[in-house]
């Protein structure tokens, strides 16, 4: 909680029997605050604070949308928890709202209210009404920011986790419109209640002294109010967070030949160290160097593309040369670009299981716009069946302010130096023809830190000449690499071109990072952990790939119903079939007259890509069947 400006008004002292009992609602208009008079409440103690106490009428008959509760100003020995108690004073206004400056007040009893339950933001168009009351929230609530956890004791809630709004929304749309102002009316902040920044223990911390974003917690109970940093619910219930626990290995399929992962490891350097990026002296390099070793060895990549690896080799031949102490042999090789150290600068990079893949040729490189960005590598199995793959690892132009014409920030949520990453996009589309002569293979894939969500000009400017938005393919709209201002979104892509995606297995980011605290970040000696979580402030994405096979990857829902990895819909079966497909609400979206002759039937994509459940309802002359199908 930070230390809110509270005025306070200087008081008479007078008999609490002198004025007659008025109802709180009563306080709460130009009245009350203005003819400077003495009132006396009678109302239940809801929440101790270190400079008064909130109290809330009891028994309040009036039908009105005025808030039943105020914020009782009184620095002296205070009530406690639940006391029934007569307060005296007159009503002041600290700047945002009305206050109840006391000069005294007495126990008569002892008795509760009755939270008010609400559900959030459905009953929030207008805030000022639950000021001071007890509320309960009948509602699942998810954590989507925890930035200010450690200095304040405070986290964002929201009523599901938030998404960046071009990551499921084109740029400038009426729906990304509508997903900006939805976002912003579904923020509310839990503090804990106590003044003292860098509150210890850290309040609401699970049982790994943590807080994730994408944590929940169910029937939240608290006092609202507002103050000068805008409303906040202390909790008078102690919050159980739950979910989103720690992952201790990425959660993908090992059914294939092929591991590679894409990590931005946030400025990983050896040398040039204080220079205003990444490391600030040794120590902090070392830990660093500790994080990004144990991602990188729970990763357990045959192909590692990295992000923001300082320039020239001594950074990454330190991890090649880590990695192969953590296999005690000699197994891991990194590709040498031929760059050498030019202070603080980064690159990308590859690291590479020698066991499993070796290099075709030199890599190549495109320098648009950012030197040592975007590399591409062809890489053979060995001890297989002598498949190959050409990557394409990038790290694009950051969003940042300053750019000037195209470049500058034209409004639409794609940031600065959009213009430039197009450019970049369309420099590696151009340059892959070339990559596949050179590396004599068919198969593309694109990986990095793209600076972009998934709608914004660069992503669809891929997508546009085929490529395959692979994690958004496998996973749908749920899953990010990145969190921003309480918003979610994947920054860190891979894309298949349409031979490749045919032997895609599965593609999941690793969850280490972005859904945790800055305050384990290794610049941070008092918090710092040695272990894998916040190694950097990008999730990895790892890709399982099955390289020289078609992995239909199918889904058998019964003899009769088959989901590829594509979210094809194959419906199978012999004579004479209706076929009727309903969405959840029980709307026909699909009638067919089956003849005999067909043994295979597909649905058409354009009813699959608008809806996320089918319900498929089969009948012949022998049988009648219903299933409910998920497309991701």
């Amino acid at each position: 909680m930070r230390n809110f400006i509270t005025a306070l008004l200087t008081l008479t002292i007078v008999c609490c029997n002198a004025q007659q009992l008025v109802n709180i609602s009563n306080l709460h208009n130009n009245n009350a605050l203005q003819n400077n008079t003495n009132y006396k409440i009678k109302a239940v103690v809801t929440k101790l604070m270190p400079n008064g106490f909130f109290v809330q009428d009891v028994n309040d008959t009036l039908k009105t949308a005025t808030s039943k509760a105020i914020f009782v100003v009184y620095n002296s020995t205070k009530p406690a928890l639940n006391d029934l108690v007569i307060v005296t004073g007159k009503v002041a206004y600290d700047g945002y709202k009305n206050i109840f400056n006391s000069t005294e007040w007495h126990k008569i009893g002892k008795s509760s209210v009755t939270p008010t339950v609400v559900t959030f933001p459905d009953d929030f168009q207008s805030w000022t009404q639950y000021e001071g009351m007890t509320l309960k929230f009948n509602q699942t609530l998810h954590v989507v920011s925890n930035s200010n956890w450690q200095r304040y004791g405070e986290i964002t809630l929201a009523s599901h986790r938030l998404n960046i709004p071009t990551d499921i929304a084109a740029p400038a749309s009426i729906q990304y419109n509508d997903i900006v102002t939805n976002n912003n009316l579904n923020q509310i902040v839990l503090d804990n209640g106590n003044s003292q920044s860098y509150p210890q223990p850290l309040p609401f911390a699970d049982n790994d002294n943590t807080l994730r974003t994408g944590s929940k917690v169910d029937t939240l109970t608290g006092v609202l109010t507002l103050t000068n940093y805008g409303y906040r619910l202390y909790p008078t219930v102690e919050p159980q967070f739950y979910g989103n626990s720690r992952p201790t290995a990425p959660n993908i399929s090992n059914n294939g030949n092929l591991k590679v992962a894409a990590f931005n490891m946030e400025y990983y350097l050896v040398e040039n160290l204080g220079n205003g990026y990444g490391p600030a002296s040794a120590t902090e390099a070392a830990r660093q160097h500790k994080k990004i070793m144990k991602a990188l060895t729970a990763i357990d990549a045959d192909i590692y593309g990295l992000v923001e690896v300082q320039t020239g080799q001594n950074a990454i031949r330190k991890l090649t040369d880590s990695l192969n102490a953590w296999a005690g042999q000699t197994r891991y090789a990194y590709v040498n670009d031929g760059t050498t150290t030019n202070g603080t600068y980064t690159k990308v990079g590859f690291i590479y299981r020698t066991d499993v893949v070796t290099p075709i040729k030199n890599i190549q490189y495109d320098n648009t716009a950012v030197s040592n960005r975007k590399k591409s590598q062809g890489f053979t199995l060995i001890n297989s069946n002598n498949e190959s793959i050409i990557i394409c690892l990038n790290h694009f132009r950051a969003k940042s302010n300053g750019g000037s014409g195209n470049d500058a920030d034209q409004g639409d949520g794609q940031g600065g130096y959009n213009a430039t990453r197009v450019r970049e996009a369309n420099a590696i589309l151009s340059k892959i023809p070339t990559y596949q002569t050179y590396f004599e293979d068919n198969d593309v894939l694109i990986i990095g830190d793209l600076n972009s969500y998934s709608c914004e000009d660069p992503i669809s400017t891929f997508t546009n000449a085929g490529f395959t938005n692979l994690i958004t393919h496998f996973n749908g709209n749920n899953e990010y690499t990145y969190t921003y201002q309480a918003q979610a979104g994947i920054l860190d892509h891979a894309l298949a071109n349409s031979t490749l995606l045919p032997q895609i297995v599965d593609v999941k980011p690793f969850h280490i990072n972005a859904d945790e605290p800055a305050m384990f970040e290794y610049q941070n000696s008092s918090t710092f952990v040695d272990d894998m979580y916040r190694s950097s402030d990008h999730d990895p994405v790892v890709i399982q790939l099955n390289l020289g096979t078609t992995n239909v990857n199918t889904t058998k829902i019964d003899k009769n119903i088959v989901v590829t990895q594509q979210n094809k819909i194959l419906i199978y079966g012999e004579g004479n079939r209706k076929i009727e497909l309903y969405n959840i609400y029980g709307q026909k979206l699909l009638d067919l007259n089956i003849p005999n002759t067909e043994t295979e039937t597909e649905i058409p994509t354009q009813i699959l890509q608008k809806h996320s459940v089918i319900i498929v309802h089969i009948t012949n002359n022998n049988y009648s069947e219903t299933h409910k199908v998920i497309i991701k």
